[in-house]
């Protein structure tokens, strides 16, 4: 293994625990907050998970709102947060293929 490290190659079973403790860390909550995590899924759920533009428009829309929402809702720790699960719950439930999705069924029934 010596010669792996000299040669700058990494050895699969240090980037194996590496990865474990990353995962049980973001697990327990000790360095992800729930922010940090809505805020990475929820722009590719609202535009369109399986998709490259969904995230894209998903960020787009989402952006705007959140500053809006922060502004709006100040000084109420955690409205915010509560908006977006609202957000998340009313996406799942009517817009299942998310944004790109409806607007490509809309296309796909006007032709």
């Amino acid at each position: 293994m010596e010669t792996a490290r000299a040669a700058g190659v990494a050895d699969p079973h240090d980037v194996d625990e590496h990865l474990r403790q990353g995962v049980k860390a973001a697990l327990a909550g000790d360095h992800v907050g729930a922010r940090a995590i809505l805020g990475a899924l929820l722009p590719a759920i609202v535009g369109g998970a399986g998709t490259v533009l969904g995230p894209v428009l998903g960020a787009f829309v989402l952006t705007p709102l959140s500053e809006l929402t922060r502004y709006a809702l100040r000084g109420r720790a955690g409205a915010d947060i509560m908006l977006y699960g609202a957000i998340l719950v009313l996406v799942i439930s009517f817009l299942p293929q998310g944004l790109v999705g409806f607007v490509r069924a809309r296309r796909g029934g006007a032709r």
